[in-house]
């Protein structure tokens, strides 16, 4: 194939056709080279993507745990509140039935 298109180049019908296939073989030649190192310089890039991509995801995570987390505190303490403010109210309740009861009594020492 490729001495019967050289011959040709030189002498038959097609000669002009042919001598400008040869550069045009030697440009695609060159592209499918520069294809395939830009593919290669993309697989890198994607790999930085992908690692700043999980960088993100994880940070994303553990602001999300945080969140969480600062919420069932704030659920906790709002329990331990409420159980201080009916325990709080409890001994009020206490000291006033002992000071009625010191009034009605009028014994001091009770």
């Amino acid at each position: 194939w490729r001495p019967i298109v050289r011959m040709r180049m030189h002498h038959g019908r097609y000669a002009k056709m042919l001598r400008c296939l040869n550069p045009w073989k030697t440009w695609v030649a060159k592209m499918k080279r520069a294809k395939k190192l830009l593919g290669k310089i993309l697989v890198g890039a994607l790999r930085l993507n992908f690692t700043s991509w999980s960088a993100y995801v994880k940070k994303v995570k553990e602001d999300r745990e945080e969140v969480a987390r600062k919420a069932l505190k704030r659920f906790i303490m709002r329990r331990e509140f409420a159980v201080f403010n009916s325990w709080y109210s409890y001994v009020e309740r206490k000291k006033k039935i002992i000071t009625m009861m010191k009034r009605a009594i009028g014994n001091p020492a009770f």
